[in-house]
């Protein structure tokens, strides 16, 4: 009887990755001062004419009555008001952009990918995630912690690829483990996958293989995505006995996903 590779039983202890926290550090972002009180409040203005006006006036009239923009800080508050329509959340975005009307910094980017992924918008939250990973991680990942909501797993997923499209594998499991271990996050599929691709791109094979094992222990199924990213990390080690197993697992996986 053949010995399957990636359809081992559900193990009784999953497998944990131990890493530390300590290095990272956070700090709060700074804004310029409010506008003069003569002139009308920038949040609830603002987000009363993004939601009423029409389309082809409310541009023009919110950069009537606000000429000189928004703070990072403002844009947020504004834009989260806006989480129930995240194309007009995105719009908001690219007009204040486009405009100039706001000096968008980490905290005003880390709320446009909140929104975006909550709405699974992920190519275009994932956008954004690139031009925001010029600084750690890390402080995006807690920058949206102390926002008014709780990063779900599809905003972790997000962030997990992005790094990942950037070789930044360990930043993307330490991104993982804290949002599992702090806000009870639970991983997506899709998490795992950009994971275990990575660490095989890497040849990281026995990293890849726990976070395997602990994806089946979650109850996810190794795909033909897994496969084909073991396949691949084994052929770079010249590992081909793996590389013929692994095959022909694959093509059975591929055949009772084609009878169901």
């Amino acid at each position: 009887m053949a010995v399957q590779i990636l359809k081992p039983h559900v193990l009784s202890k999953t497998p944990r990755v131990h890493l530390s926290t300590a290095s990272f550090s956070f700090s709060f972002y700074s804004t310029t001062s409010p506008p003069p009180s003569d002139e009308p409040d920038p949040v609830s203005t603002v987000t009363s004419i993004l939601t009423h006006h029409r389309s082809k006036s409310r541009w023009s009239t919110v950069l009537t009555l606000f000429p000189t923009g928004f703070t990072p800080s403002q844009f947020s508050q504004i834009t989260l008001q806006l989480k129930n329509n995240p194309h007009l959340a995105l719009r908001f975005f690219l007009f204040t952009q486009q405009k100039s009307l706001c000096n968008h910094d980490l905290s005003s980017y880390s709320t446009i990918i909140h929104i975006l992924s909550r709405a699974r918008l992920k190519t275009r939250a994932q956008k954004f995630i690139r031009v925001a990973l010029r600084t750690p991680a890390m402080l995006i990942y807690k920058d949206l912690c102390r926002k008014n909501f709780k990063p779900q797993g599809s905003t972790v997923e997000a962030l997990i690829g992005g790094l990942c499209d950037k070789g930044r594998v360990l930043e993307a499991l330490e991104i993982m483990r804290v949002a599992m271990r702090q806000l009870g996050v639970c991983p997506t599929g899709q998490s795992y996958v950009f994971l275990i691709k990575s660490f095989c791109e890497e040849r990281k094979m026995e990293e890849a293989l726990k976070l395997q094992a602990e994806m089946v222990g979650k109850g996810f199924k190794p795909n033909l995505e897994i496969y084909d990213a073991f396949i691949d990390g084994y052929s770079r080690e010249g590992n081909q006995e793996m590389v013929t197993a692994l095959r022909k697992e694959a093509l059975e996986t591929q055949k009772e996903l084609e009878g169901n």
